[in-house]
């Protein structure tokens, strides 16, 4: 392995062992022509994931590193502090339940390379939600069919509606000038940092779909998977009276042109205190933890209409923002 890779691959792990070594073999398989480095932080695996990374660091051909933080301290941490120590020129967030399908990093970082414009590539992805104990197919066309991978996108003042980055390329240089992902537990830090890049100026650019490279993302549906009361924190801090891109020339800002606003599952919660509580549509689907003091979450497809079903009396519990 070179000394300064060109790209680092970073994520965070934690009792994911079966998906992780699907993880690890896509990114070896998907990187070509480029030095690279996986950097991974395992949060206290307790499931044979630490003698399987045992085994990759003792090999140096690997190009694997290791951060034991002995603790789940939440996924932003965890990114942090593998974005931090990352050794390549440019660094690529990836999760532990995901595959690289084609080779999506390396063209992301001949984008980067090319366009001085933009700070940050996102690299478009299918979901195929997914548990432990189900067989992952392994006909990637499968799951595919007729679906065209996408990236997310988030509506912010002066600039609109962007896209951001769920899975990002980016210079390690411009990460570390903008504080990587904040200071989030969970969720709502991949959003936090593609904001930060529009509001320095830069554009985060979708990878083109015609490359048929793309991330394939299982989201693991197990006890390391939390729920999403954080997206209200970041409505606060950019989308508030306080927002930073209010404080930008609007001739310091470049936005693309106009996308189409996401059809993303993003629901209020209406009801009281007293209407706060656990909300499952059925044993074994996910569970809605809502408080009345985080009233914004992302909804799974499945459980969309039924959320959107529910009231109290006349009044509805939940609404599509």
């Amino acid at each position: 392995m070179d000394v300064t890779p060109v790209v680092s691959i970073v994520f965070g792990t934690c009792n994911r062992l079966g998906f992780l070594e699907r993880a690890v073999q896509s990114v070896h398989a998907s990187m070509s022509t480029m030095s690279y480095e996986i950097v991974i932080v395992d949060a206290g695996s307790t499931d044979g994931t630490q003698e399987y990374l045992n085994t990759l660091t003792r090999d140096n051909a690997q190009n694997v590193r290791v951060i034991q933080q002995g603790a789940r301290m939440g996924a932003v941490a965890a990114f942090n502090e593998g974005f931090r120590s990352a050794h390549g020129r440019y660094v690529a967030a990836f999760n532990d339940d995901a595959e690289y399908i084609g080779t999506p990093v390396e063209y992301a970082v001949n984008l980067l390379q090319d366009n001085r414009d933009v700070g940050q590539v996102a690299l478009p992805y299918l979901r195929h939600m997914c548990d432990d104990s189900e067989m992952i197919p392994r006909d990637i066309k499968i799951i595919r069919g007729d679906r065209t991978p996408q990236v997310q996108v988030v509506t912010l003042p002066i600039i609109g509606t962007v896209p951001y980055a769920n899975f990002s390329v980016m210079s390690k240089h411009l990460g570390d000038s903008l504080g990587w992902w904040g200071n989030y537990y969970h969720y709502a830090g991949d959003t936090e940092l593609s904001a930060r890049v529009w509001a320095s100026g830069l554009q985060v650019q979708a990878l083109p779909s015609e490359l048929d490279a793309y991330v394939l993302h299982y989201e693991a549906q197990d006890t390391t998977r939390a729920l999403n009361v954080e997206t209200h924190l970041f409505n606060a801090r950019w989308r508030g009276p306080n927002s930073p891109f209010l404080k930008v020339a609007r001739s310091q800002l470049h936005p693309p042109a106009p996308i189409q606003e996401s059809k993303g599952n993003h629901l209020r919660f209406l009801g009281s205190a007293k209407d706060a509580r656990h909300y499952q549509r059925e044993p074994g689907s996910i569970i809605y933890q809502i408080s009345p003091n985080a009233r914004h979450f992302e909804a799974h497809d499945d459980d969309l209409k039924w959320l959107l079903s529910l009231r109290k009396g006349k009044n509805k519990l939940f609404q599509k923002l």
